[in-house]
C-alpha cells in the first residue's frame, strides 16, 4: 500500500485493480472488462441510459447526453391577449356545464368519468414531454439526446526563425499542497527548469546547462536550460507547478500559442 510508483510492465487499469481487491476481500464484482462496468452504469444512471458501449467506440471524442428539449411554444402576440382571455372564459363555461351535467350521473358514472379524464391528462402530459404514457398513467422517461462532437478545424501558426514554441506539462511530483504536505514526497519536486532540443540550442547559440532568459509578448523569466532529444525541434518545454519562476508569466490565455525568445544569461 505504500508503493508510490508502479514498476514498468506491471501497471493495470483501475477496474482490474478494483476487481482484484474485491476478490481478495472475498467478493466478486462480476465484471470481466470495462464493457461490463459501462452496462451497469447505463442501467443504474438515467443520464447514461440508452448509450451503448459501441456508441462510445464509434465516437472517439465522446458523447454529450441529456434529455431532449421540448418543442418551442409560440408566444401569443399582444393582439392575441383578448383571444386567449375569451378562450379561457369559454373553457371555464364548458367546465361548469360538464359539472352541471355530471350532477345527474350516478356515483359510479362520475368515478369512471374522473378516471377517464385523469388518463387523458396523463396522455397529454406524456405527449408534451416527448414520450408515451406508462400503464399507471405517469409519463414515460424520454431517451437521452446524443450529440456527436466533431473536432474543430485548427491550424497552428508557423514558427519563426528566432523563437521557440513554449509547451507546458506536469510532473508526478510538484509544489502542490498534497505533495508538499507529505514529508516523504516534499523533496522530490525537481524545481523549475526548461528543456529544448540540442539542435535548437546550437542554432541559437545557447549552451546547455546554463541559465537563459525566456521572453514572450506577455513577460519574461530566467531559468536553467537542459538539452533533451525528447523535446521536438522548434519547441521548448517547461513543467508547471515546480515553483518560481512559473511558465504562467509567459502565457497569454487569449493567444493560440506562446512564442518565446531565448537569450543566454550565464
Amino acid at each position: 500500500m505504500r508503493q508510490k510508483v508502479t514498476a514498468a510492465g506491471t501497471a493495470r487499469p483501475d477496474w482490474m485493480i478494483a476487481a482484484e481487491l474485491a476478490f481478495r476481500l472475498g467478493a466478486d464484482l462480476g465484471v470481466a472488462g470495462p464493457e461490463d462496468l459501462w452496462k451497469e452504469l447505463a442501467a443504474l444512471s438515467p443520464a447514461h441510459a440508452g448509450i451503448g458501449w459501441d456508441d462510445l467506440a464509434a465516437e472517439a471524442d465522446g458523447l454529450l447526453a441529456g434529455r431532449a428539449e421540448p418543442a418551442p411554444v409560440d408566444e401569443p402576440a399582444d393582439g392575441d391577449l383578448t383571444v386567449e382571455g375569451d378562450h379561457a372564459a369559454a373553457h371555464d363555461e364548458a367546465a361548469e356545464a360538464q359539472v352541471a351535467e355530471g350532477a345527474a350521473d350516478t356515483p359510479e358514472e362520475q368515478e369512471a368519468a374522473a378516471a377517464e379524464g385523469a388518463a387523458a391528462s396523463a396522455e397529454q402530459a406524456a405527449t408534451e414531454a416527448g414520450g408515451p404514457a406508462e400503464p399507471d398513467g405517469t409519463a414515460a422517461p424520454t431517451m437521452p439526446a446524443r450529440i456527436s462532437l466533431d473536432a474543430a478545424a485548427y491550424e497552428a501558426p508557423a514558427v519563426d526563425a528566432y523563437s521557440l514554441r513554449l509547451v507546458t506539462y506536469r510532473k508526478l511530483y510538484d509544489q502542490g499542497t498534497q505533495v508538499q504536505a507529505a514529508p516523504s514526497l516534499a523533496g522530490l519536486a525537481a524545481g523549475p527548469g526548461v528543456a529544448a532540443n540540442p539542435a535548437d540550442l546550437s542554432r541559437l547559440g545557447v549552451g546547455a546547462g546554463g541559465r537563459v532568459k525566456l521572453s514572450s509578448a506577455r513577460g519574461s523569466l530566467t531559468v536553467e536550460v537542459a538539452a533533451s532529444d525528447a523535446v521536438p525541434a522548434g519547441t521548448i518545454a517547461m513543467a508547471l507547478g515546480q515553483g518560481d519562476p512559473s511558465p504562467a508569466v509567459l502565457i497569454d490565455a487569449t493567444a493560440p500559442v506562446t512564442e518565446v525568445r531565448v537569450e543566454t544569461v550565464s
